[in-house]
């Protein structure tokens, strides 16, 4: 009998059964692309989905005229099969399980004006929208 972690594993055929821990590491860039910086950006997940970790900006923040800040998204699911399920379930660049994400990102122009962006995961595609 084989065992992994400490479990009993009964081979079938060519593949077995595993816990699989996936894992989707994102970037996210938030560009100024105004020649005044934006002010108090604040992101919020207005959606049903969540990421497992998502980056946070200080309350008080700018990012200046031209320039950008990167952001770090992270998603994790675990599932129990087989590698072929794991491999499918990788091969997306969104996963399934984040297509309910919405995130609502707000600043201040200069002028301490109010602006927002909705950002929705929807069938492995990514929309901004502004409102």
């Amino acid at each position: 009998m084989l065992t992994f972690d400490g479990q009993k594993v009964i081979i079938a055929g060519h593949s077995y059964i595993r816990y699989w821990d996936l894992q989707w590491n994102y970037n996210f860039v938030i560009y100024n692309s105004s020649n005044y910086p934006a002010y108090n950006v604040k992101i919020e997940s207005i959606g049903e989905g969540e990421f497992s970790t998502l980056t946070m900006l200080s309350k008080i923040n700018n990012i200046p005229p031209l320039q950008n800040i990167d952001l770090e998204a992270k998603f994790n699911d675990n599932i129990e099969s087989d590698d072929k399920e794991a491999d499918i379930i990788l091969a997306k660049r969104i996963p399934d399980k984040l297509d309910n994400i919405i995130l609502k990102v707000t600043y201040q122009d200069h002028n301490r004006k109010e602006h927002c962006t909705i950002v929705t995961f929807h069938k492995n595609e990514i929309a901004n929208q502004k409102q």
